[in-house]
């Protein structure tokens, strides 16, 4: 998704993947034109949706159409969750915050407490 939008392949996101499309991406293919600025925080944005839908079975507001669920998209930040650990629940808020240029960086989620968090051996 990180690589700069055409026409044509943002009519084909826009088509394929609104559940975990960045409210930016949307926002950049409805006026048909390209920033090359936004496309690691894109990448974080989709992370996210994906680690909702790795917990919940389903990506964020699956139960809409695709052009409603770029509505929800544009307008507010997925539902986080609520048996997701509190280290779980700060990495998704900071996947999904509003401002890309915001967003952390792939490097530093992955020094994040919830991808570091050690799990006990039985």
């Amino acid at each position: 998704m990180s690589k700069i939008l055409t026409k044509k392949s943002s009519e084909l996101l826009l088509n394929r993947s609104p559940y975990w499309m960045a409210p930016e991406l949307m926002m950049v293919s409805m006026k048909k034109a390209t920033n090359p600025n936004i496309a690691m925080a894109v990448d974080i944005w989709s992370l996210g949706c994906t680690v909702i839908e790795m917990l919940t079975g389903k990506p964020p507001w699956s139960e809409f159409s695709g052009h409603q669920a770029m509505f929800k998209a544009l307008h507010r930040s997925p539902d986080i969750p609520k048996t997701l650990s509190p280290e779980g629940h700060d990495f998704l808020e900071q996947c999904f915050r509003r401002n890309p240029v915001e967003r952390p960086s792939a490097a530093e989620l992955l020094t994040h407490a919830f991808v570091e968090k050690k799990t006990l051996d039985p």
